[in-house]
């Protein structure tokens, strides 16, 4: 019986506490301010100068960094090398008997 009242009693209060922080982030949002930063965005430029989801600056223009279009020569492909027959054999197509 005592742990059920206290169940019950601790259930209330954090219900309470729920809806107690629902409502100051409403108030925070319908307050209408929008000249200063939320404190969500401040804190993850103090904490990292760029925040989660930003904009690559250097590819964001319609030509390449350096001035070429193709990528540095260690990150390009061999087309003339061998390939082994292990990765062969894992390109290969899957194929399913019919019948």
């Amino acid at each position: 019986m005592f742990r059920t009242v206290a169940f019950v009693v601790v259930a209330a209060w954090g219900v309470r506490a729920l809806l107690k922080y629902s409502r100051a982030a409403a108030d925070r949002d319908s307050s209408g301010n929008h000249d200063e930063p939320d404190q969500e965005s401040t804190a993850a430029s103090a904490s990292n100068p760029l925040p989660r989801g930003h904009r690559p600056l250097d590819l964001g223009g319609d030509s390449h960094p350096d001035g070429g279009s193709r990528a540095e020569e260690h990150y390009r492909p061999d087309p003339h090398a061998e390939v082994s027959p292990a990765d062969r054999e894992s390109l290969r197509p899957v194929t399913v008997p019919v019948g």
